[in-house]
């Protein structure tokens, strides 16, 4: 199972920075426990679409981008840094 909780991690961080960027209310509503936004926010980039793409195609269909790791090393670090103080 290991390989897919990693690939899920890249998917879900790299998904989440675009929704953020697209939507900068989505991470004030995240901490506060709302999460309608971004539902909102899957649901017209994401979900409707079904099998119809590949994940890489759908990947890059949202964010532009190819599957990478920069969005997971960005978040990461940013959790990482806020709880050791590092």
């Amino acid at each position: 199972y290991f390989p897919t909780y990693a690939l899920g991690n890249l998917y879900a961080a790299q998904f989440y920075e675009t929704a953020v960027s697209q939507n900068p209310t989505i991470a004030s509503e995240m901490a506060q426990g709302q999460t309608t936004a971004l539902v909102a926010w899957l649901r017209e980039n994401i979900h409707q679409h079904g099998r119809k793409f590949t994940p890489g195609e759908l990947v890059q269909r949202v964010t532009g981008q190819p599957l990478s790791h920069d969005a997971f090393i960005r978040y990461v670090t940013a959790k990482f840094s806020n709880i050791y103080g590092l």
